[in-house]
């Protein structure tokens, strides 16, 4: 199965991680910091990745 490895936030912000344990982080941190109401887990960050 395919890594999802790229996500498009629909703030605008395109996040990319080089395999799904960094794309969560690299999403994870960008939701603390631009989104702090919003909080995901790890696969529904997933569910959302290309």
């Amino acid at each position: 199965m395919r890594q999802k490895t790229t996500l498009h936030c629909p703030c605008g912000e395109f996040l990319r991680g080089a395999d799904e344990d960094e794309l969560v982080a690299v999403a994870q941190a960008h939701l603390t910091k631009e989104h702090p109401d919003l909080d995901y887990s790890r696969d529904e960050i997933l569910m959302f990745a290309l």
